[in-house]
């Protein structure tokens, strides 16, 4: 069934517990998952090129208002620069503050950016890539 896109978040996953935060200010969030194609091509192909799905990734996008007081953009910010990994999950909670659906997942944050139009609410854009496979919810 279609679903508006506000109902799917990004937190960040703190704790041994696993407290879900979600960032503050979300416009947008964007899930991109690939794979890589290899060719496996022969002389039977003829005329048309043949592939399987090799190695897999998973990458999400993020905009924020850029809210320099809030705990898990800083936190965003400061793993970025120490080089370190996030746990986030992008989706949606159930009733008891887990996941109920969507995909959880250590990252590494490729990128991030601030936009300061003049007249218009900064914003923060946030590029994030799995290290590893995500868990995906719910469960089979």
């Amino acid at each position: 069934m279609a679903e508006l896109g506000n109902t799917r978040r990004v937190y960040i996953v703190t704790g041994t517990g696993n407290t879900y935060t979600a960032l503050k200010g979300e416009q947008s969030n964007s899930v991109n998952r690939t794979a890589e194609s290899i060719d496996i091509s022969d002389k039977d192909s003829g005329a048309w090129g043949n592939t399987m799905p090799g190695k897999k990734s998973f990458s999400l996008d993020v905009t924020v208002y850029a809210d320099n007081t809030d705990e898990q953009q800083k936190a965003m910010l400061n793993a970025f620069y120490q080089d370190q990994t996030v746990k986030v999950f992008v989706g949606k909670l159930g009733d008891n503050n887990t996941p109920a659906e969507g995909e959880i997942f250590e990252a590494s944050i490729m990128s991030i950016g601030d936009t300061n139009d003049a007249g218009a609410v900064a914003t923060r854009s946030m590029s994030l890539a799995s290290k590893g496979a995500p868990t995906l919810y719910p469960q089979a």
